[in-house]
């Protein structure tokens, strides 16, 4: 449920090389993609609010903890609101269950005629490792040309020294621009930088 609300605040959510940069900034290195054994229900919308709650099972004998995750978002004409909260799967190693990790959102996003402009500020706590991490992701699409211009924005600062910062929790920054051209439902032509 976490992951799902990027699509709102990041114009390439999952395009190529920059969405792969910019959600390590999204997920803040707590939140997953998917999550599976789980259960989720979701809300039937009202008066624009849509809320959705989730719960993984941990399936384990030996004692993990389970994902859980809650999701908000309002919509009111151009504006929109997002927020959500993540706490994934933690398995035990070796007999020791790790101390449970957390991730929190919110988002919104605004459209001014062909415009959209969007912001969000993640935070994670990775307590088995008692550091914090933050990030702030920009992004903008503007309709031109029969297609669709966007840039994002993002950056993750994490509190680990560098000699235990890895992939996931280093500190990054990304830029990224690009266009995407619908030549029909099944197919886009798009070029992207960063």
């Amino acid at each position: 449920l976490y992951d799902d609300l990027s699509e709102e605040i990041d114009p390439f959510r999952n395009d190529g090389i920059v969405g792969d940069f910019s959600k390590l900034a999204w997920r803040v290195n707590v939140a997953n993609s998917r999550i599976s054994n789980s259960v989720t229900y979701s809300a039937p919308k009202m008066a624009g609010l849509e809320l959705a709650g989730q719960y993984g099972f941990d399936e384990q004998a030996t004692g993990g903890h389970s994902a859980f995750a809650l999701s908000a978002k309002y919509e009111l004409r151009d504006l929109v609101l997002i927020a959500a909260y993540d706490r994934p799967l933690v398995l035990p190693a070796a007999g020791v269950t790790p101390a449970q990790s957390d991730a929190y959102m919110a988002g919104a996003a605004y459209r001014i005629g062909p415009v959209r402009l969007s912001a969000s500020y993640n935070y994670g706590d990775l307590k088995a490792e008692k550091s914090k991490l933050e990030a702030y992701t920009v992004g903008a699409t503007l309709d031109l040309g029969g297609g669709t211009a966007k840039a994002v924005y993002s950056r993750l600062n994490s509190e680990l020294p560098l000699a235990k910062q890895t992939k996931k929790n280093r500190d990054v920054s990304v830029t990224g621009i690009g266009y995407d051209y619908t030549l029909s439902k099944r197919t886009t032509l798009y070029v992207l930088g960063m």
